[in-house]
């Protein structure tokens, strides 16, 4: 559920880019480092807008896998650590 509300909240923050840049229909020069081009200004923020997803996408998962990988960790550590307290309280209980 919360992933939709998130993915709904993209798509209308994306309609808006495209419906405030549709209005401006005025040619934009844009300078690379190799070389320039002319684009609409509705084109260049549609277009700066899916880079800037695309890459907060590849950070967040970055994040999240990192995050995931560290709780797999934790979660062996802790169940190695139950056996060793388990077997522990056995001995003791036993003398």
């Amino acid at each position: 559920m919360k992933a939709l509300v998130i993915l709904v909240v993209v798509i209308v923050f994306f309609v808006l880019a495209l419906a405030i840049g549709a209005q401006n229909d005025q040619l934009v020069s844009v300078h690379y480092l190799v070389a320039s081009s002319d684009l609409r200004v509705s084109w260049l923020m549609a277009i700066m807008f899916i880079i800037g997803f695309v890459i907060a996408c590849l950070g967040l998962g970055f994040f999240y896998t990192k995050t995931r990988l560290q709780l797999l960790s934790l979660r062996r550590k802790h169940r190695k650590q139950q056996r060793e307290l388990e077997q522990a309280k056995s001995i003791q209980s036993g003398d």
